[in-house]
This record gives C-alpha cells, structure tokens and sequence, in this order.
C-alpha cells in the first residue's frame, strides 16, 4: 500500500527563496525517477506556515529512512549546483527597463532564470559549474544598475550600498530635469523665430540641444533593447524624431521626445514613489523578536522564527510574527494591516492545539498579524506562519509582483487558444482549472442559499448530512478573515457571523441562511443574511500536473461559455475549451 512522506522544503533546499521555483520543481522530478516514488510534489503545509514537499511512495520498494535520505542527498546536489540570489538594485525606473534587464541577464552563460520588476528586488537563478556571484555584480554593474541590498542574506549589508549618487549627473531627478531642459528648450527654438528676425538654421542652436535632453534616455533603452534583438517603444520614438529632422521640421521632432520622455519620467517617478511606499511597508515589522524556546527566553532575528514558536510581546511593542494570542489580554491598533481606525482586543485562544492545526479559523479577537502594535498588556503568541510567509510579507509581495506577472499570464492565455480544434461526443474525465473551478463553487452555493431552498428551485434541498462533493473536498466559511474583501462581524440583518464548515470530507454540513429563509425552512439562521463571507475550499494533496499526468485520456477546461445550469434539477451543459490530455 502507497505511503506519503512529507518534509520542509527549507530543511532540503535551505538556500532557495522561493519554494514554488525551479529548484523545488527539479527535486521533485529528480526523485519521481527514482523507483519505489510515485509522486512527488510541493505544497502547503497543513498549518499554513510554510511550503513542503510531498512523496508518495511504495514501502516495499523503499523504507521511510530511506526516502528521506534518498530526498536530503537530491535537494544537497541541487543546492550545490544552483545559486539563488535576490537583490534590491537601483536604475531599474520602469517595467520595460526591467523586460531588458531580464533578457540581458538570461543571455549570460549560466544563468537559468532573471527576473527583475521596477518595484520590487532582481531574482537570479544561476548554475554555479558556468558563473559565479562577483561576475553577476560586474554584469550589473555594466548594465549600469547599483546594488542596494542582498536579500538572499539580509543581515550583511553589501558595503557598497550609497558610495554614490544615482541616476545622473543631478542624482535621482536627473531625467526630470532633462525633461525640463527639453522643454523648456523647444518653446525657446519654437518662439524664438516668431518674435526676432533669424536664419532660418538659427533655431537649431537650441533645437539640437533638446534633442539631446529629450532623447537621451530613450537612447540608452534603445541600445538596450536592440543589444538583446528586440524593438521597444523608444527606437521607434527616436526613430520618428530623427525622420522629422530629415525633413527639417526639428520643433515636430524635439516636441515628439519631450512629450515621449515626459511620459517615461513621470512613470519612473511614479514607480519610485511606489517602490518607497512598499519598503516603507515591509519596514513596519520588527527584525527582531523575543521567544521562549525549551524554558529560555532569547532574542532572535525574525527570520529565525519558526512555526509554534512562542513569542513574547511587551506592552507598545510592535507584534514580530503572525499568531494567536495563549497568554495575556491587550488591544492591538491594527490599522497598518487592516485599517481598522480602533484598536481590537485580543485574548487568548480556548485551545491552543486545535488553533494550531487549522489557524485560519481562530477567531479575530485571539489572532494577531505581524507590524501591527500591542497596546497596554503583555502577550505571548503562538507563531503560525514564518515571517516570510506572514500576511504583511504577502501583501508586499504580492504589490511587487502583480505588475510583472499580469501581461505573462495574459499572454500566454491568447497564444494557447491557437490552433483549436473541436473533439467528438465521449466520455472522460474532466479536470477545471482552478479560476474556472470557482464558478463551480459558486453554483453550489446558489444551490445551497435559502432563497432558492425555500422556493424549492434547489437540487440540493434535504441534503444536508449527505455526500455531495468527493471524500476530499473541504468548504468552510471565514467571515472574520483580516485583509480579505468578504469580511464582515455581522450578516445584513445585524446576526452576529462566525467561522463554520459548510462541506467536510464531501458532506453538506448545513445551508447558507438568513432569518426570513430559516423561518420559511424551519431552522436557525447561519448569519447569511446578504450572502456568504469569504468561503475557502481545500481539496486533495495532488497539483495540477498530477492530476493531468493520472489521467490515460480527458479534458483540462481553462474556459466555459453560456450559461446552461439547472439549479432545480442539477444538470450541467455549458460550452467548454481547453486543453485534450
């Protein structure tokens, strides 16, 4: 019979940052070679502080000891031949500066993957056998980008962080103040011949010189670009200019660069202001916090905490880690992380085990989130989640990387609906992908609302304490969830809301009911009066390229079209494309 083994991913890849990345993958296929490994796979781990990695094996094949010693020496030669660095560097002031940086990164020998984002740090994956770190930094420092911070060791600073100025030769507002020049040059060159009698070569004198203002960023992107075979906005922009000179109308040229460096400069300002406000955000936890650790109480480096670690907090002290409250009563004044104008009151948990393993359903008034600030009293908090995976953690992630991943993935849904084909009538499995499962979900919780129960224009009613989904769905309702869009203390009709399950294990555990329904039905209201507040669903531990590689034939859905569900009898006919396995 198949067992799982699962172990921290920090523990087999410790110099890895991100556990969703190419490393993690490439263990997790190293030992699928191996015989006796069925699956191997990263998830979350069931506390939710952290990543690991998941083996299904056959235990006559290989004992337990053996697979973790098979795992360690895997993840020990990938760390060895692959290097991870992640980087705050500065000349970085838009996102098409950042797609160059990438591309002239990925085409040095060695590196595997580049990622830079104007807002947030410079990823580098790289091979050691082919490049080391230093001839990284002299490759950044010909791109002409400085390096601020070394995140892959945020304790040692770099010693080369502000020896300095950036930006040009008037620091950090130089292409501001290019742009004036610009154009403060080109209304000179355009007045000038209407007021005095001139040459008509004579504007030139202050044309020539706006052209060089106002063209000289967009010429260093340009080389860029071209360097690495493609063609940006800003060869096209010169381009345009240096055809308007040939035709002798210099002010149309000089007008177009102005305007054109205008745009750039007041993004790059925009995305330095943002850059800062996020700093100013990750700023807001604390480096250091203090825990109790085998009956000693020692100071340590945030990044040293770990999951069930009990941190000490002192009155007006701010919070290190996310938690819950085992000891103590205080407000916390929450609002840099929710924006509550009033602090909360925070007391401790009933049950600190059961808290433990599901710490999302702990009830706001004994959970507590890192950056936010104790009031008058004293707490100790059990640590759910490591501060790298903390809700303030997240959120500046999260700000960081939207904009860089947004236009890939949009991309890459146009190009796969190329080349489409249609397939005849049968009979399959069909795996949804997870943005197209939510409608799913959102049927049945139209099925299982009162409105529709009480009409009897459900498929669902007298349902409840029956199997309704597979034995390893789970669905429960969080209406006290911090930072999240559905959050509420009270339903529409002021009845106070609480987390519940709504399916365990596949089973229908109750309906979604205000007062008015309840009446109609017989029973008590579940305070969802107005609707449901922020349902998660938890499924089976395999991802999506397990499912796919279980299956000999089917359907991978990513999109539906129309609209043909039939609450009252259950039946499901909706237009589907995606991917034939």
């Amino acid at each position: 019979m198949e067992k799982t083994l699962r172990l921290d991913l920090p523990l087999l890849l410790p110099d890895t940052p991100d556990a969703h990345g190419a490393c993690a993958q490439r263990l997790a296929e190293s030992l699928e070679t191996r015989e006796g490994v069925s699956i191997a796979h990263v998830r979350n781990t069931e506390s939710g502080g952290g990543m690991e990695l998941c083996i299904h094996y056959d235990p006559a094949l290989l004992s337990l000891e053996r697979v973790r010693e098979v795992a360690k020496a895997f993840g020990a030669e990938i760390t060895s031949q692959f290097g991870h660095l992640v980087w705050q560097v500065e000349g970085i002031p838009d996102q098409r500066r950042a797609r160059a940086v990438s591309a002239q990164l990925r085409s040095l020998p060695g590196v595997v993957e580049a990622e830079a984002n104007a807002k947030g740090p410079l990823r580098i994956e790289f091979d050691r056998r082919q490049t080391d770190e230093n001839t990284l930094r002299n490759a950044l420092q010909n791109m002409r980008l400085s390096l601020v911070q070394d995140e892959s060791r945020p304790h040692e600073p770099t010693g080369e962080a502000h020896d300095h100025e950036h930006g040009g030769i008037f620091g950090a507002q130089t292409e501001l103040i290019f742009v004036a020049l610009c154009g403060a040059l080109l209304l000179i060159g355009w007045l000038l011949p209407k007021f005095v009698a001139m040459p008509s070569w004579a504007p030139l004198f202050v044309l020539v010189p706006a052209y060089f203002f106002g063209g000289y960023y967009a010429l260093r992107e340009a080389i860029d670009s071209v360097r690495n075979g493609r063609f940006e906005i800003d060869f096209l922009m010169l381009v345009a200019a240096a055809g308007a000179a040939a035709l002798g109308e210099w002010a149309e040229g000089a007008l177009l660069l102005f305007l054109f460096s205008l745009g750039h400069a007041l993004e790059g300002y925009a995305m330095g202001r943002a850059k800062r406000a996020i700093e100013a955000l990750g700023a807001l936890a604390p480096k250091t916090a203090t825990v109790r650790r085998d009956g000693k109480v020692e100071e340590i480096a945030v990044d040293a905490l770990r999951v069930g670690d009990i941190v000490l907090v002192k009155p007006n002290e701010r919070l290190a880690a996310d938690g819950f409250v085992i000891k103590g009563e205080s407000s916390v004044n929450q609002a840099p992380i929710t924006g509550e104008s009033v602090p909360v009151d925070k007391s401790p948990v009933g049950d600190a085990n059961v808290a433990a393993e599901k710490p999302d359903l702990v009830d706001a008034g004994n959970r507590v989130f890192a950056g936010t600030i104790n009031g008058g009293g004293a707490l100790e908090i059990q640590v759910t989640r490591t501060s790298a995976d903390s809700t303030l953690a997240r959120v500046v992630k999260m700000v960081n990387e939207a904009e860089t991943n947004q236009s890939p993935e949009a991309a890459r849904r146009t190009v796969r609906r190329l080349d489409a084909r249609k397939i005849d009538t049968c009979q399959v499995p069909v795996i949804f992908e997870a943005p197209v499962a939510s409608s799913l979900i959102s049927h049945f919780v139209g099925a299982i609302s009162g409105g529709a129960l009480y009409r009897k224009a459900s498929f669902l009613l007298d349902q409840v304490g029956q199997r309704v989904f597979p034995d390893f769905v789970q669905i429960y309702e969080q209406p006290l969830l911090k930072c999240a869009m559905g959050s509420a203390a009270y339903d529409s009709e002021g009845v106070t809301t609480s987390a519940d399950n709504v399916v365990t294990n596949g089973v229908l555990q109750r309906y979604l009911l205000g007062s008015y329904s309840a009446r109609r039905l017989g029973l008590e209201t579940t305070g969802n009066a107005g609707g449901i507040h922020n349902l998660t669903a938890e499924s089976g531990d395999q991802d999506l390229a397990n499912l796919i590689g279980g299956l000999e034939k089917g359907l991978l859905v990513t999109e539906l079209i129309g609209f043909g569900v039939n609450m009252v009898t259950g039946d499901y006919s909706r237009g589907a494309a995606g991917f034939w396995i």
